[in-house]
């Protein structure tokens, strides 16, 4: 199975994630038993935005259909 590389603000005292999003991805990617390592960093995607997502090479984007796409392999 390709592991999923989730890309987020990492976390802070007291708070997981700084970023709903990102707490929406992971859990996401969990309750469907995806294989996938958190990112923590403070660079943004190629469209400006953080939380994204690659698999292998592609960036995956949540907003264009491909979250619920993700290959399992």
């Amino acid at each position: 199975m390709q592991t999923v590389y989730l890309h987020t603000f990492p976390p802070v005292p007291h708070v997981y994630s700084i970023s709903p999003f990102g707490i929406k991805v992971e859990s996401w990617l969990r309750l469907h038993g995806i294989n996938y390592e958190c990112v923590h960093c403070f660079e943004f995607g190629p469209k400006g935005q953080i939380p994204f997502v690659l698999v292998g090479d592609e960036v995956r984007d949540e907003r264009e259909g491909h979250a619920v796409r993700v290959p399992v392999v």
